[in-house]
């Protein structure tokens, strides 16, 4: 998460164009401990606009050793911590569904 969050600092608009693209460009982004270092509300900001354009687009693995509860207190937003979790869980309802189809 770390690295990620460096590189949306470092280029910000990435997602659209240019260098440090990469993270957004990947079918599939793996994010390993989520809550394990803590992070402003800038960085929930960048974090969250991260999986807002991934949404419906990629695949996203989020791991972390907190609980959903924990959540508010490490994003610092409940609205975003609710936004968020509705983004990961409605996108993996959608494709276990087109798998059973």
């Amino acid at each position: 998460m770390e690295d990620l969050i460096g590189k949306s600092k470092k280029y910000p608009g990435a997602e659209h164009k240019g260098r440090g693209r990469g993270y957004n460009k990947s079918a599939l982004v793996i994010v390993d401990e989520v809550g394990y270092t803590p992070i402003d509300r800038e960085e929930c900001n960048l974090f969250f606009r991260f999986i807002a354009n991934r949404y419906e687009t990629a695949s996203s693995i989020i791991t972390s050793n907190k609980a959903f509860s924990d959540w508010t207190e490490l994003f610092h937003d409940p609205v975003i911590v609710t936004a968020f979790l509705d983004r990961l869980h409605r996108e993996t309802r959608k494709r276990v569904r087109s798998m059973n189809a």
